[in-house]
């Protein structure tokens, strides 16, 4: 379900982008039909919207329909693509830890609940770096857009988000479990290649 629900998000914001920047025609030649059988969303509807209020029509009944109306923009405002794409992937992480809450099994629960809390704390590493180069945040800008869930202590998240420059960022990150956890795999990665030469 996380999984398909991560596709569906990525196509919804496809299509919009594609909206937003005048060539809504264009998500046509996107579409994955392979896609087609394990999804709730109407790709063919999809491909064939022009307008916000189309795409609010071929998405009603989805879970994503009514994060999708608070975001309808007025006359001829842009569709405000990061804050939407923010709202939907928080939506979709709030989901999973309510399932993995829900687990009697303790071992099992916390097993799942620290696979995904790297991988959203790497989702959230990865928006500050984003929102810091391309729209030069302030850190209570940045912060208010990170998902509200992880590993990551507040400090931590506070120190990353003020930091100057993207390299700090980098630099920060190295000395959190997720730094380290990335430096195993990459000596992993190198220790196998290594071995296969």
């Amino acid at each position: 379900d996380f999984i398909i629900s991560k596709m569906e998000i990525e196509q919804i914001m496809r299509c919009l982008t594609l909206m937003n920047t005048g060539r809504p025609q264009e998500y046509v030649y996107n579409v994955p039909l392979s896609l087609d059988k394990f999804t709730e969303i109407n790709l063919k509807g999809l491909a064939s919207v022009k307008t916000y209020d189309d795409v609010l029509e071929v998405l009603k009944g989805t879970k994503y329909f009514s994060i999708l109306q608070k975001f309808r923009p007025k006359d001829e405002e842009k569709i405000k693509i990061a804050d939407l794409e923010i709202q939907l992937t928080n939506e979709q992480y709030g989901r999973v830890f309510e399932i993995i809450a829900k687990s009697k099994n303790k071992s099992d629960r916390d097993e799942i609940k620290d696979i995904f809390s790297a991988i959203l704390d790497f989702e959230n590493v990865s928006r500050i770096l984003r929102l810091k180069k391309y729209y030069n945040f302030s850190a209570v800008q940045i912060k208010e857009k990170l998902i509200p869930y992880g590993k990551l202590r507040e400090k931590t998240i506070d120190e990353l988000c003020a930091s100057e420059t993207v390299e700090d960022v980098f630099e920060r990150s190295r000395s959190t479990y997720l730094g380290k956890l990335m430096s195993k795999l990459q000596y992993n990665d190198r220790t196998q290649i290594k071995n296969a030469l």
